[in-house]
């Protein structure tokens, strides 16, 4: 008897998919997100073959594309320390509790270069609504080339204090980032 157990992608319901294949398992049980099951030995390429016939049925190639769910779009003077002391009062953040997300368009790409030893990652210079920031993407040092300088980007980012240059400031800690609707520097408009 094999027992295993599966989980989903949010577009997919996984307990739906096993059930489909009832006539193949001993047991099983789940949700939408998760589910379990067991079957004999001489099912399971039988079970593999119909789960994936279903999953391919109901899962589009949209389905499979990494989503990014920003929380918050940030006004460009929200970028700053009294954010940062704020989100500190809502730590700790962890599984089930996860730290913000934001968001800001028409970032004007200033300066990209690599940093780190061995040139693994990128720090940026950006204008957010025509306020200069720092921001670092981690582990994307080969994406240097794709980042268009002078032009502008929408970005998906948190906020850290910029410990290495030691002077306090907030540092824009990178996500993802796709190109901007348009050339200008501003986040939608500065709202009051």
């Amino acid at each position: 008897t094999y027992t295993g157990s599966a989980r989903s992608i949010p577009a997919y319901d996984i307990s739906a998919g096993i059930g489909a294949c009832a006539e193949h398992l001993i047991a099983y049980g789940g949700h939408p997100g998760a589910a379990g099951f067991s079957l004999e030995e001489g099912s399971f390429e039988s079970f593999r073959i119909h789960l994936v016939e279903h999953a391919n049925a109901h899962i589009s190639a949209e389905d499979l594309q990494a989503r990014l769910a920003i929380d918050l779009m940030l006004r460009p003077r929200d970028i700053g320390p009294q954010t940062l002391k704020f989100l500190d009062q809502l730590e700790p953040f962890g599984n089930g509790h996860q730290a913000p997300v934001f968001g800001a368009r028409n970032c004007q790409v200033k300066a990209v270069r690599q940093i780190g030893r061995d040139s693994s990652h990128l720090k940026l210079e950006l204008l957010v609504g025509g306020r200069r920031c720092n921001a670092v993407w981690w582990n994307q040092g080969g994406a240097l080339d794709q980042i268009p300088r002078d032009q502008s980007i929408d970005a998906a980012f948190s906020l850290q204090e910029d410990t290495y240059a030691g002077d306090g400031s907030v540092q824009l800690v990178l996500k993802d980032v796709r190109p901007g609707e348009n050339g200008n520097s501003s986040l939608g408009k500065e709202e009051g």
